[in-house]
């Protein structure tokens, strides 16, 4: 069961989406997540989410707009 300090802690490690919701293959153009992190975001773990943004840093320099 998760408690209201885990539920809480999870919202600290704040989403990159910028309210640009397009998808380019898997993709988003505005956040770099793909489709299942976008959809799973919040219930990942804040070691999940900052996996996540490390992994957006990694696409968007291999890909810049």
């Amino acid at each position: 069961m998760v408690t209201s300090c885990e539920r809480l802690s999870r919202q600290l490690v704040e989403s990159p989406c910028i309210k640009v919701c397009t998808l380019e293959g898997s993709i988003c153009i505005g956040c770099y997540r793909t489709q299942d992190e976008i959809r799973e975001w919040m219930i990942f773990s804040d070691e999940q989410k900052n996996e996540t943004l490390e992994k957006i840093k990694l696409r968007k320099q291999q890909n810049p707009t």
